[in-house]
């Protein structure tokens, strides 16, 4: 995700201001520090959460056979196109929204609530 190391190099960016260093030097630091971790986290839950969605209506789906009928040079390209109109198609809506959902909730647990547990004991400690 971009957004993870946009964030990251505007931290970068922000450590080095004078202003910063006098003021939130720490705490920019522990982001810092903790930033790379909360991102693999992040996307290992991400990793997980698609496969429980989706993997339950895939394995009933009539792709397999379909593809298995696929021949010759173009196979791969044939097999491609196929998973792409079956992830793409109305039918997945339902999927797409739920998986959307676990990820908006993933991204306020394991990266918000973490920078809002740092922000609260950088104010109280």
């Amino acid at each position: 995700m971009a957004i993870f190391y946009e964030l990251k190099g505007i931290l970068k960016n922000l450590s080095g201001d004078s202003l910063v260093k006098e003021y939130a030097e720490g705490f920019i630091t522990q982001i810092l520090a903790n930033w790379d971790e909360w991102h693999q986290e992040f996307l290992t839950y991400s990793e997980q959460i698609s496969e429980q969605v989706f993997r339950p209506t895939l394995i009933k789906s009539p792709i397999w056979d379909k593809c298995m009928s696929f021949k010759g040079s173009g196979f791969r390209n044939d097999v491609i196109f196929a998973f792409q109109v079956w992830f793409n198609a109305a039918e997945q809506r339902h999927l797409h929204d739920l998986l959307n959902s676990q990820i908006e909730k993933a991204w306020q647990e394991k990266v918000l609530g973490k920078l809002d547990n740092l922000i609260g004991n950088v104010t109280t400690g």
